[in-house]
């Protein structure tokens, strides 16, 4: 049987002599740290490996897995709630060890709409004529 060491962020899996291969290393590089996101985010992240293959690289908004990818380690992700949070990358190479990235904070925002003014027109009575004031607008306000 193999023994599982914990060593910082990674696992390291040893064998019954004491050798230890490395665990592959895993870095977010998107989406930035303090960041604010609306909408669909790119989560990626760059993995090595030294001594065997890649596994997965799973993703995970909190404490929650959003997604696996085997070839790419990449996903898109639309968030469902709005607020602060961590994004977090776990590596599992094919010998079984694991690494997890540093969490990076974003801002998540899942409110995306728009106001539209329509042009209107104004009109007033002042000293017994009748005055008329056009007023058009056309704003978009989008959040």
């Amino acid at each position: 049987l193999n023994n599982m060491t914990l060593s910082g962020k990674y696992f390291a899996i040893c064998s019954l002599t004491g050798i230890c291969a490395p665990a592959p290393v895993i870095s977010l590089t998107s989406p930035a740290a303090n960041t604010t996101v609306n909408g669909t985010v790119n989560i990626a992240a760059n993995t090595t490996v030294t001594t065997s293959a890649i596994s997965s690289v799973e993703f995970f908004v909190g404490s929650a897995l959003i997604g696996t990818a085997t070839t790419s380690p990449s996903i898109n992700y639309t968030p469902t709630v709005s607020g602060f949070t961590d994004v977090v990358a776990k590596v599992v190479d094919v010998q079984g060890r694991i690494s997890f990235t540093t969490p990076v904070l974003v801002t998540l925002l899942t409110v995306s709409s728009s106001l539209n003014v329509s042009p209107s027109t104004l009109s007033y009575n002042a000293t017994g004529s009748t005055q008329s004031i056009s007023v058009t607008s056309n704003i978009v306000w989008t959040i």
